[in-house]
């Protein structure tokens, strides 16, 4: 229901922002919302965790490099498919370095 509210963006961050996460289901309506690239970002940095078809999904956002470098940051792993797509991001030497090094 949160996501039909004409709100949905600015209920949900606050959301996030109160530690709270998100089930799979709803994770890919994250994609629906006009900030969600933001939100995404928002996401990630409290260290939440993407069900594996939103993992894939991160790969379609402008901000693709940002998250998923924040996202394993966050001691986050992203499943076989997704971190196969790794090397398609312009800083994926540097997402690569932060996995290891957190390995």
């Amino acid at each position: 229901k949160l996501f039909g509210l004409p709100n949905a963006s600015e209920v949900a961050l606050e959301y996030i922002r109160q530690e709270n996460f998100f089930c799979d289901e709803a994770q890919l309506k994250f994609f629906d919302l006009p900030n969600a690239p933001e939100f995404v970002l928002e996401y990630v940095r409290h260290g939440f965790s993407f069900c594996a078809e939103v993992q894939l999904k991160i790969f379609g956002l402008p901000n693709a490099s940002e998250v998923a470098l924040e996202y394993v940051r966050h001691d986050n792993f992203f499943w076989s498919e997704a971190y196969n797509r790794i090397p398609e991001l312009p800083n994926a030497d540097v997402i690569f370095a932060e996995i290891f090094r957190r390995n």
